[in-house]
């Protein structure tokens, strides 16, 4: 990913009245820490610079700003697959901070729902890789689909891709842990692991 391509990333979010999200391996940029970003981003980029890279950091930590919007924050509907909960990423010390800023974010901010994708779950909608999307406020907009690769990521803005994505958000959401058995199981993995 570009820094023009995260800027326009950042630019759809900020005019998102609705963001949902499935990722399966990773918690979602917009809630990660400092130091879980700088591993994610390590291993994601290894062919940036430092620099380049302590950028696309920064970036992500800029992003959850907009949750504390006093005019109307987005909506966050976010999956995340059980294995990120409990996949190393750095320390275990980063992996506590990481899993006690999730509870803590979700509990300041009503407007977070965040809920885990059991490892148990072999539903369709789980399979096939992470997405994002978001509703925008003009009306005039169905919304976009982004899809993040090693490569260069991808925004789809069809109707059709738009509609198939909420529809498959719609079906994963059906069969994934409720916003509050996630806090427990959340609750669970950081007690577990001190």
């Amino acid at each position: 990913m570009t820094a023009g391509e995260a800027r326009r990333y950042i630019a759809y979010e900020n005019a998102a009245t609705l963001v949902r999200s499935y990722e399966p391996e990773r918690v979602p940029g917009i809630l990660q820490t400092r130091r879980y970003a700088e591993v994610v981003v390590s291993a994601l980029f290894p062919r940036h610079s430092q620099a380049e890279r302590s950028r696309f950091v920064d970036l992500r930590l800029a992003r959850r700003q907009v949750l504390d919007r006093t005019s109307t924050p987005p909506r966050l509907d976010l999956i995340i697959g059980e294995l990120t909960l409990r996949r190393q990423v750095g320390s275990s010390e980063v992996v506590r901070e990481q899993i006690q800023s999730l509870l803590d974010i979700t509990a300041e901010h009503p407007t977070v729902s965040l809920r885990v994708a059991p490892l148990r779950v072999a539903h369709p909608s789980v399979f096939g890789g992470p997405y994002v999307v978001m509703d925008l406020a003009d009306p005039a907009e169905n919304g976009v689909v982004y899809l993040e690769t090693r490569g260069a990521p991808e925004f789809l803005h069809t109707d059709q891709a738009v509609d198939d994505y909420r529809n498959l958000h719609t079906e994963l959401s059906a069969v994934v842990l409720t916003r509050e058995d996630s806090q427990s199981l959340l609750s669970e993995i950081l007690a577990a692991s001190t």
